[in-house]
């Protein structure tokens, strides 16, 4: 429900939970079980889909995917959970510090990277999308996060079984 109306969350409040049940259900698992839904939520509100601005986030997503993907084959379990918890804390801190930010080429290209970071470790990649896309209509928001979530969910799939983490 709340990804569907909002246009993002899922993984917000499964991937904690998760992570304490078993880390190896985060990011591979979380990350197939998305793939579904935001397949329908960017079918449903295709028309409201920032095109432009989607290039821009899907060129940024892509190196930072793979730096995720090698620092999750890289780091120790421990190290990853604080780092996870890290990139939370800084979204929300960005979030409640009143920054308005406004998607233009620059901002979009910096928080599809650290998107693609947070998808591959953590499954949490909406966080620096939301905070770009917040101020914009209901309908944008949901179908471009989705169709954004889309391709990083697809990329890091692939990133991650190439690494084999998957």
């Amino acid at each position: 429900m709340l990804q569907g109306s909002v246009g993002f969350g899922f993984s917000i409040l499964a991937a904690p939970l998760l992570i304490l049940i078993d880390p190896r259900l985060v990011p591979g698992p979380l990350l197939i079980s998305g793939l579904t839904l935001v397949t329908l939520i960017a079918l449903r509100e295709r028309q409201a889909i920032d095109l432009a601005g989607l290039k821009w986030a899907l060129g940024g997503m892509v190196p930072g995917t793979f730096l995720g993907a090698m620092l999750l084959v890289n780091l120790p379990e421990q190290i990853m959970t604080l780092f996870f918890g890290g990139l939370i804390l800084l979204a929300v801190i960005i979030s409640l510090s009143g920054v308005k930010m406004v998607p233009t080429p620059t901002t979009l290209s910096g928080a599809g990277f650290l998107s693609g970071v947070m998808g591959a470790t953590s499954a949490i990649s909406g966080l620096p999308m939301a905070l770009v896309y917040q101020y914009t209509v209901g309908s944008n928001l949901r179908s471009t996060l989705a169709a954004y979530f889309l391709g990083v969910t697809v990329f890091s799939l692939l990133s991650l079984g190439s690494v084999g983490y998957l």
